[in-house]
């Protein structure tokens, strides 16, 4: 699943095979291809679950990967096809395949700056800040911890399998309320997931170091065995409008007491 760690190496990857070329052909079903023909890629950078590539006259290519979409990089041509690409870009030496992505807009430098300003501090990034992702965080209206780990207002970055993944390593239950988690533990959740990125920013996603066994502790885990205590894995479902899977240890992530009367 692409998460914050994927698209920054993502990113890392597409740079040197386009930072600097010039677009020689493209075909799109998504887009006009003249609009990028002839143009030169001047960077390819990331924010959050955000890719964009930046080419001359001011344009930035915004993609978004969603849950399936795909980039990669082919050194050899595609083979006879029935179809047009959603997009296929053609530098000198290598072709960058675009696939399945639900959001891929050629924009204004400008109009790509203000949805990358809509969201919360990258946690790839270099300049990452903890202070404000964590007043952010605290400052967000989903309800539950679990929920706002995905507002990407708050931070930019953390999709599903990793705030599975951050709440267990933290010992903090999916369930509780965000006004109910004190200040320490909120910024140590924050810290976990700037670690869990940037530890992860080039590689498969792992979050559990270990030999063998799986390399994720819950995400996807769910009536099995934790492998911290012993005790089964529960898999919730949080969120009103896009209603998301939670996967946790009631024993390691045990839910807040009920408030007395």
């Amino acid at each position: 699943m692409p998460e914050g760690d994927t698209i920054a190496g993502l990113a890392l990857r597409l740079a040197p095979a386009l930072s600097g070329r010039v677009i020689r052909a493209c075909e799109a079903q998504a887009l006009d291809p003249a609009g990028l023909i002839g143009r030169r890629v001047e960077a390819v950078r990331s924010h959050g679950k955000h890719l964009m590539v930046d080419v001359d006259g001011g344009l930035t290519l915004l993609v978004h990967l969603g849950m399936l979409g795909r980039v990669r990089v082919l050194r050899a041509p595609l083979r006879e096809r029935r179809t047009t690409p959603q997009l296929l870009l053609e530098v000198d030496g290598a072709r960058v395949l675009f696939s399945r992505v639900p959001v891929l807009r050629l924009v204004a430098r400008q109009a790509a700056a203000r949805v990358v300003g809509a969201l919360g501090p990258d946690l790839a990034g270099e300049a990452f800040d903890l202070d404000e992702a964590t007043r952010r965080l605290r400052a967000s209206e989903r309800p539950t911890i679990a929920e706002a780990l995905l507002d990407q207002g708050a931070m930019a970055g953390v999709g599903n399998e990793l705030k599975s993944e951050i709440l267990f390593l933290e010992r903090q239950s999916p369930r509780a309320r965000v006004a109910d988690v004190d200040d320490a533990r909120l910024r140590a959740i924050v810290s976990r997931a700037r670690a869990l990125v940037v530890a992860n920013v080039g590689r498969a996603r792992v979050t559990r170091n270990a030999l063998r066994g799986p390399r994720v502790w819950v995400y996807g885990r769910a009536g099995r065995a934790c492998l911290r205590c012993g005790g089964v894995i529960e898999k919730i479902t949080q969120g009103r409008d896009v209603p998301r899977s939670t996967y946790f240890c009631a024993t390691c992530q045990p839910s807040p007491r009920p408030v007395a009367p």
